[in-house]
């Protein structure tokens, strides 16, 4: 008990000597009283020129938004005339095998052939064929990226903003 006792008065001694000694005076700067009479001043500057920006920041993103809206309706646009390369692709390739298969096969046709040989080849399916097998290739990234663009605009949006300061 007596090695407490003397434990906490030699503690209790240290404390008040080391409380005892003098801080040295500590001089302010010009720069720190400049600050300190202006700080004020330019925090209430920044304030109101924040909320001066405020409106036209958000016209600024809703204009964003939808013009990642309006990306992804394009996505769409081209993902539905995909489809109708591929749609127009197979009314071209039947109608010309219907031909080949019907009783009054036209001259310059030739009846043995399939719709890819020789003349029974047009101008329109050897078209319609090369479109569509690029539109297969591009439909799925298109729509993806119709999709991701419709559902969530505003994180594109952002995602341009981002960019725009980088």
């Amino acid at each position: 008990m007596k090695r407490i006792l003397i434990l906490s008065l030699f503690t209790l001694f240290s404390l008040v000597v080391n409380a005892q000694q003098t801080i040295p005076d500590t001089t302010i700067s010009n720069a720190e009283r400049i600050i300190d009479k202006y700080s004020g001043k330019i925090a209430n500057t920044f304030i109101a020129g924040v909320e001066k920006i405020t409106p036209a920041a958000i016209n600024g993103f809703e204009l964003a938004v939808r013009l990642q809206i309006a990306i992804g309706l394009f996505n769409l646009i081209e993902c539905i005339l995909f489809l109708c390369i591929f749609f127009g692709f197979f009314k071209e390739y039947n109608k010309i095998n219907t031909l080949l298969n019907s009783k009054d096969v036209p001259r310059q046709l030739n009846a043995t052939h399939g719709p890819f040989e020789g003349k029974n080849a047009s101008f329109k399916l050897v078209a319609l064929t090369i479109l569509s097998i690029i539109s297969t290739i591009l439909f799925p990234f298109c729509l993806y990226d119709a999709f991701t663009h419709l559902i969530a605009p505003e994180w594109f949006a952002v995602k341009q903003i981002i960019e725009l300061f980088k």
